[in-house]
C-alpha cells in the first residue's frame, strides 16, 4: 500500500512565558503558505501454509517506508508590541525505514487443545532532521540545528496453550520483548544513547458459563526491565484480571471487566538527552523515570430487537504515577520534560443506537459520549470534559451504494495539553458492476476549514497552536476496485496473535 499526500499548511501559534525577574510577555506566530509532503509505502509478501483443521503456518516479510517533511514560515511577536516581530522558519524532515519478519505458528491438537506461536523480529533506521531559525531585518538571531541518527533491534516471542472443556476454557502463556536502541544526535546539541529494554510475562486464566452467567479470572506475572549507561529500572508485578458476563435473553446482555496493568515509560522519554525547541526552550528527556500502574475498568450494556439495536458504554481509569509532562524554568529557558506526576483518571460514558437495514437499503447509526479527565502533577491540577458524536448513513440500492459519516472533536487531555480531535464529515457513492466498483468520494465537502491542534496549560509557559490544512476541505477523490479470485477457494484460518513493534525511541526536538 501506498500514501501519498502534497499539502500547504498555515500554523498559528500563542505562547505565553512568566519570568522569575522580569515581565511576562505572549508572542504569536502568524504563519504563511508552506509546504507538507507525506510518502508512506507499506510492503508484504506472506506464504501461509494450512492443513485442514490441524495445521496454520504462516511467514510475513514486511517493509515500512515513511518519509514526512513539513516547511513552517512564520512571523513571531509581542502581542504587545507587533513591530518588535522576527522572521521564523521551521523545516523538518524524517525518513524511517521498518523491515521485519514475521511468524505464526497456530497447532490443534486432539482432545480440543491448541498451541499458538509466534515470534517478530524488527529493524527500525530512523533520520531526523530539522533546521529552526529567527531572523530580525536579515540578521540571524537564533540558528538551532538537529540531526537524529537512530537504530532499534527488537524481539516479540509469544506463545499460548488453550485447553477446552464442555462448558470452559483454560489458557496459559508467556511473552517475551526484547529490544537495543543506539541513537546519536548531532547539530546545535550532540549527544549519543544506548538504551537496552525487556519485557516478560506469563499468565493463567480460566473461563467458564453457569446457565446466562459467563466468568473469566486470570492472573499475569511481569518483568520489566530497564538500562541505559548503568541507570534504569527492574520491576516485578503480579497483575489480576476479570470478566462477567450475564445474558438476559438472547437479545440482550451486560458485561463488566477489570483489569491492573502496568505502563513502561517511552524510550523517548528515557533518554538521556536535550534538545532545542526554540530561543526560549529545551526538551529533556529523564532517565529515572519509572512504570506506572493503570487500573482500567468497562462496562457494556447491549441490546437488540428487530432493526433496532442500542449499546451502552462506560470507561473509568485511574493511573497511578503516570508518566507526564512537566514544565520547569532553568535561568532564562523553559525546561519541558516527563516525570512520574501524581494520578490521571477518564471517565467516558457513551451511547450508541443503530437502526435498519430498513426495506433492505437504509442503515442509521448514532453514537454520542463524554470525556471527563482529572489530570493532578506534582504542580498542577487540570479537569476538562469533552462532548463528542458521531452519526453515519449507509444506504445500498440494487448497484448503487452511499455513504455518509459525520464526527466532531474527540478531544484527549493527558499531562497540561489537550489535543483536539478530527472534526470533518465524508460523503462517497459508488456503481457495482459484476466485480468492478467505481465510485467517487469527497472529503469535507460542504466546510472550507480543516484544522487540527493542541493547547496547553502549563502555568509557566502555556501555549495553543493550531495547523491548518486547505487541501483536507472540499476533497474529492475517485475510487476504482476490481474483485477476482481464481484457483480453489477454502476458508482459510484467522491469525489469534499479532505482534509488531513501531516505536523507533527518538527524542523529537520540534514543537
Amino acid at each position: 500500500m501506498k500514501v501519498i499526500a502534497h499539502s500547504r499548511t498555515i500554523k498559528e501559534n500563542s505562547e505565553t512565558f512568566h519570568f522569575s525577574d522580569k515581565p511576562s510577555f505572549t508572542r504569536l506566530e502568524d504563519g504563511v503558505p508552506d509546504k507538507m509532503k507525506m510518502r508512506w509505502d507499506y510492503l508484504t509478501m506472506n506464504y501461509s501454509y494450512q492443513e485442514a483443521e490441524k495445521w496454520f503456518v504462516s511467514v510475513a516479510l514486511r517493509g515500512s517506508f515513511r518519509y514526512n517533511k513539513l516547511n513552517t514560515q512564520s512571523t513571531l511577536y509581542p502581542i504587545d508590541n507587533p513591530d518588535n516581530s522576527v522572521a521564523m522558519k521551521d523545516h523538518t524532515a524524517s525518513d524511517s525505514k521498518s523491515p521485519s519478519i514475521d511468524i505464526y505458528l497456530q497447532r490443534n491438537l486432539k482432545n480440543n487443545q491448541a498451541i499458538i506461536l509466534n515470534t517478530v523480529g524488527t529493524y527500525i533506521h530512523t533520520y531526523d532532521d530539522r533546521t529552526y531559525e529567527e531572523k530580525k531585518h536579515s540578521i540571524l538571531a537564533t540558528d538551532i540545528y538537529s540531526a537524529i541518527r537512530g537504530k532499534k533491534y527488537s524481539f516479540i516471542g509469544e506463545g499460548i496453550y488453550e485447553k477446552k472443556f464442555t462448558n470452559s476454557k483454560l489458557s496459559a502463556g508467556i511473552r517475551h520483548q526484547q529490544s537495543l536502541t543506539e541513537n546519536k544526535y548531532a547539530g546545535t546539541s550532540s549527544a549519543e544513547t544506548r538504551m537496552q529494554e525487556a519485557h516478560t510475562s506469563t499468565y493463567i486464566e480460566y473461563s467458564s458459563k453457569i446457565k446466562r452467567f459467563n466468568y473469566s479470572v486470570g492472573v499475569q506475572g511481569s518483568r520489566s526491565w530497564f538500562n541505559q549507561e548503568g541507570e534504569g529500572y527492574q520491576k516485578y508485578s503480579v497483575l489480576p484480571r476479570i470478566r462477567l458476563t450475564y445474558n438476559f435473553s438472547d437479545q440482550a446482555f451486560i458485561r463488566y471487566q477489570g483489569q491492573i496493568s502496568r505502563s513502561t515509560p517511552a524510550l523517548s522519554d528515557l533518554s538521556n538527552v536535550e534538545q532545542l525547541i526554540d530561543s526560549l526552550q529545551i526538551r529533556r528527556g529523564n532517565p529515572t523515570l519509572k512504570m506506572s500502574t493503570v487500573y482500567n475498568n468497562t462496562l457494556n450494556v447491549d441490546f437488540r430487537k428487530g432493526l433496532f439495536s442500542s449499546s451502552l458504554y462506560l470507561l473509568y481509569q485511574y493511573q497511578h504515577k503516570p508518566n507526564m509532562e512537566e514544565t520547569f524554568r532553568e535561568g532564562e529557558l523553559f525546561v519541558r520534560t516527563t516525570a512520574n506526576q501524581r494520578s490521571w483518571q477518564k471517565l467516558n460514558p457513551e451511547v450508541e443506537i443503530k437502526v435498519g437495514p430498513i426495506k433492505d437499503i437504509l442503515s442509521l447509526s448514532i453514537s454520542t459520549g463524554i470525556n471527563y479527565f482529572d489530570s493532578r502533577g506534582h504542580n498542577y491540577h487540570h479537569t476538562y470534559t469533552n462532548w463528542y458524536y458521531c452519526a453515519s448513513a449507509t444506504a445500498a440500492y440494487k448497484k448503487w451504494s452511499a455513504y455518509f459519516e459525520i464526527r466532531n472533536h474527540r478531544n484527549d487531555f493527558y499531562g497540561e495539553t489537550l489535543s483536539y480531535g478530527e472534526n470533518y464529515h465524508l460523503l462517497s457513492v459508488s456503481y457495482r458492476y459484476k466485480q468492478l466498483n467505481v465510485g467517487v468520494m469527497s472529503l469535507n465537502p460542504f466546510g472550507s476549514n480543516y484544522r487540527i491542534g493542541s493547547e496547553n496549560f502549563s502555568p509557566l509557559a502555556p501555549s495553543k497552536n493550531w495547523m491548518y490544512i486547505k487541501e483536507s476541505s472540499r476533497v474529492f477523490a475517485l475510487t476504482l476496485s476490481w474483485n477476482f479470485s481464481f484457483g480453489r477457494k477454502y476458508e482459510s484460518a484467522e491469525r489469534r496473535l499479532h505482534n509488531e513493534d513501531n516505536n523507533a525511541g527518538t527524542l523529537k526536538s520540534g514543537k
